[in-house]
């Protein structure tokens, strides 16, 4: 059964939070690397189901500082299935017509990954019927520590007096 969308309120921007993945490989009796697969799946048909609809921005957050954390396997493997997904997203996102942006801090990953982050970045700038923003290396009190800390070494340069902080000012950042 199909559904009628014309009528349909359709937001400018979703932001989805990757999580349960391990859950729903558990529940399965799978490795929890099954269930990180199986969520890749399910964004690649989000993407396209979310283009369709017509949303312009696109937004998941897919691996957070917080996930540096877990176990050395499941990291790795987790890297494997990026490099994996970057390629495949870039052929979903050509048909699609949609642009992929890339948020976070990538000097952690491996040259090889951040090559193909840039890549997918780069080949999909003029694409124009979605933004799809991947949150990658994303985290809150990172962000705020890596905005205190430009802060303060634009303070250290002269260029921001410490007086002139205020709550715009940190916004800047």
């Amino acid at each position: 059964m199909e559904t009628d969308i014309s009528k349909m309120a359709i937001p400018a921007h979703v932001a989805l939070i990757l999580d349960g993945n391990g859950r729903w490989a558990k529940k399965r009796g799978l490795p929890r690397t099954a269930g990180h697969k199986q969520g890749c799946v399910t964004v690649e048909k989000t993407v396209e189901d979310a283009a369709r609809l017509g949303i312009k921005y696109l937004t998941v957050y897919g691996f957070s500082t917080e996930n540096w954390k877990r176990s050395e396997e499941e990291v790795s493997a987790l890297m494997v299935l990026m490099g994996f997904y970057i390629k495949k997203l870039l052929k979903v996102a050509e048909e699609e017509n949609v642009r992929v942006k890339i948020i976070g801090e990538r000097s952690r990953f491996a040259p090889d990954l951040v090559k193909g982050l840039n890549k997918l970045e780069y080949e999909t700038r003029n694409n124009t019927r979605m933004v799809f923003a991947i949150a990658i290396n994303y985290g809150a009190r990172d962000e705020m520590r890596r905005g205190m800390i430009r802060m303060a070494e634009d303070v250290k340069a002269g260029k921001l007096e410490p007086k002139a902080i205020t709550e715009q000012t940190i916004g800047s950042y």
